[in-house]
């Protein structure tokens, strides 16, 4: 009768680990991968064009352009993102960087003329930080 009992217990104990990696190994996330959601919501980024800082993934591409280029900065996330020089919350380091609010896939294109490194942030989450060059 112990054989038994031995053998349904392993057995239950392999239905709950198959249960519990069917759940939760299929998203490193922790998210779903419904096959209903929008390609855009892919955890990779595109590469972004020359002169482009792109918003991917709660994170900015770094960047590094001559003064007088024109630079474009897009959303190419699911969420909007407000584009601002540091620091947080005055904005001052480079006011033409303080690009404003994108919308999912919306883009803006400024020249800019102030040279040296400036940091950049999500004014919406101060923590999602960039940086651009400009010499």
């Amino acid at each position: 009768m112990k054989k038994v009992a031995i053998i349904v217990a392993a057995g239950l104990i392999v239905v709950v680990a198959a249960v519990l990696v069917f759940r939760h190994g299929g998203s490193k996330s922790g998210t779903s991968n419904s096959t209903n959601q929008p390609t855009s919501n892919s955890n990779t980024c595109p590469t972004p064009p020359a002169n482009t800082i792109s918003y991917c993934n709660s994170a900015f591409n770094t960047l590094t352009v001559a003064s007088g280029t024109s630079v474009t900065f897009k959303n190419d996330s699911n969420s909007e993102v407000q584009i601002d020089s540091d620091p947080h919350p005055v904005h001052t380091d480079d006011t033409e960087l303080n690009i404003g609010l994108l919308q999912p896939g919306q883009s803006k294109t400024v020249t800019l003329t102030k040279t040296g490194a400036f940091g950049i942030h999500n004014h919406l989450m101060p923590s999602e930080r960039g940086s651009i060059t400009i010499q």
